[in-house]
């Protein structure tokens, strides 16, 4: 999702030397990372916060038993 963005910016960016093609690879790489550092690796801890948070605030399950009237007397 990231690589071709930021190869187009690197392209913009790092001058017509040689090894400019290992640059852009090498840069596009470590941006790729430093994106699913800051965002795709917390989704699981977020996610699993979220569920959290909504079984705080929805009602109690309902018991299988709890409308069963016993007949023994």
């Amino acid at each position: 999702m990231t690589h071709y963005p930021s190869l187009h910016l690197l392209d913009a960016v790092v001058p017509n030397v040689i090894g400019r093609e290992n640059m852009l690879l090498i840069g596009t790489v470590i941006i790729g990372l430093i994106f699913a550092e800051l965002f795709e690796r917390r989704i699981k801890p977020l996610r699993h916060a979220l569920r959290k948070a909504i079984t705080a605030f929805s009602p109690p399950k309902a018991n299988a038993l709890d409308n069963v009237t016993s007949t023994e007397a």
